[in-house]
């Protein structure tokens, strides 16, 4: 009797022994299946980017340079005009799915600037403008150099803040407009805050002191311009 109880027991552990293997199996190719699928995004592809990134969900294995181009597609999509006239539950999807890809990436590589941003534009569809100008924040203190994702974050803060509450960022805006001023594509974007935005000019003008002579007759010169139509 004993003896049939440890052959049904050890029966019983194979049994178990396999069907573990099994699900580890499955769990493996499930988790190959969806890193293959992130890895297949384009970031410079917008749409096939929103479809890549909806299909894909977020994969287990977030490492740095998947991180990296998965985060930037997700920043891209997100910051689109086009993004805002979705239905609002697509929206809420595509947020949460790039939310929990940047929250997997930060657990395995660190903070990233595109993470931090992807947090930001989370916060600003969900409304918290707090949390939305904190990430824009950390987003700014990890790739303060950059100039596309400068470009984004001050997109967002734009959207994010109305018009009178623009001057109170001064410092905010100083840092971002070093980088936009100080590049042939950057200062296009500077002179077109400059002439839009009233509230801004004392921080680009504050940025313009600073800058080399070359950069900043290049940006007077083009501020010149705007002004005089």
């Amino acid at each position: 009797m004993r003896a049939s109880r440890d052959r049904h027991t050890k029966a019983m552990a194979r049994r178990l022994g396999a069907l573990a293997l099994l699900l580890i199996g499955i769990a493996s190719t499930a988790a190959g299946l969806a890193y293959w699928r992130a890895a297949g995004i384009d970031p410079g592809a917008r749409e096939a980017a929103r479809t890549r990134i909806a299909q894909a969900g977020t994969p287990r294995l977030m490492e740095y340079t998947l991180g990296a181009k998965y985060l930037t597609a997700c920043v891209d999509v997100m910051s689109h005009w086009t993004f805002a006239v979705e239905p609002t539950a697509d929206r809420a999807r595509l947020s949460e799915t790039c939310a929990q890809a940047a929250r997997a990436q930060r657990r395995q590589s660190g903070p990233t600037a595109e993470a931090e941003l992807v947090f930001a534009l989370a916060a600003h569809l969900a409304g918290d403008r707090a949390r939305t100008l904190r990430h824009v924040a950390a987003s700014q203190a990890l790739a303060p150099r950059d100039l596309w994702i400068t470009i984004k974050r001050v997109e967002l803060v734009l959207s994010a803040l109305p018009e009178e509450d623009l001057a109170r960022q001064r410092d905010y805006f100083g840092g971002e407009f070093r980088i936009l001023a100080g590049s042939n594509r950057g200062v296009n974007t500077a002179v077109a805050l400059y002439a839009k935005y009233p509230g801004l000019r004392p921080a680009l003008l504050d940025v313009a002191g600073d800058m080399s002579p070359r950069d900043r007759l290049r940006f007077l010169n083009r501020v010149k311009r705007v002004a005089e139509g």
